[in-house]
């Protein structure tokens, strides 16, 4: 008796959730996939926002990442705006903070946690991308002042902290402002062309001043930037 056997292939899903504002595109993009298919997946932010990185089954900040379909698989992409990312290196500085028994580092750690607990001050705030435009220069000012304090160690010889730890909070903060500042010129657009301009060009000053080592006066451009696009507004 003859006997036919029928081998149907398994397919797999993959889920993509994302959080915050911005979107993942896949390659291959399937509605399933078979066992032993590779995807690639490339987050893209959105205008203000920046992509903070993955969890679920596929976890990390490579972008674009792969997943290998084993089964039925779920990524979330994450991306932040300025006001998150000023929250979580606040966060990283309070935790420091506790670990810090040096006299001196710990004196300039309060005042850097001081002055970034302003900046994140609600009444400064619209939302998670905008500042309020009477008082929204504040946020840039408090920063600054963070960042001096963070410097100050990063040059201190005796400091007990590591450099990398420093400039990553530094790099981060500063990140944060351009992004206030690139978000308001959008928002600007059709409006007074000339204070548009002026608010491009303090916004590659800033970028400028970065590649110089010269952080807090890349965030007095990104300042200007943003106060240029806000007179902007139409």
């Amino acid at each position: 008796m003859d006997v036919t056997a029928t081998f149907t292939q398994i397919e797999y899903t993959l889920t993509v959730t994302v959080v915050g504002s911005g979107s993942v595109a896949k390659d291959p993009d399937h509605a399933t996939y078979h066992y032993g298919d590779v995807v690639s997946l490339t987050a893209t932010a959105d205008l203000g926002w920046t992509f903070a990185g993955w969890s679920g089954d596929l976890t990390g900040t490579t972008n674009p990442g792969t997943v290998t379909i084993d089964g039925n698989k779920g990524v979330t992409a994450t991306f932040i705006g300025p006001k998150t990312i000023k929250q979580n290196v606040l966060d990283d500085l309070t935790v420091l903070r506790a670990t810090v028994t040096d006299k001196q580092d710990g004196k300039k750690l309060d005042e850097a946690i001081k002055h970034l607990t302003k900046s994140l001050d609600l009444e400064l705030w619209i939302d998670e991308t905008h500042l309020q435009t009477k008082h929204g220069d504040k946020v840039f000012n408090e920063e600054k002042d963070t960042v001096v304090k963070l410097l100050e160690l990063l040059k201190d010889k005796k400091s007990t902290i590591p450099d990398a730890t420093l400039q990553g909070f530094i790099d981060r903060l500063v990140s944060a402002d351009k992004l206030l500042a690139s978000t308001a010129i959008s928002d600007a657009a059709g409006g007074n062309a000339k204070k548009i301009d002026k608010a491009n060009e303090e916004l590659g000053k800033g970028d400028a001043r970065i590649l110089d080592g010269k952080f807090t006066d890349a965030i007095e451009h990104y300042r200007n930037a943003w106060k240029q696009a806000i007179e902007a507004m139409p």
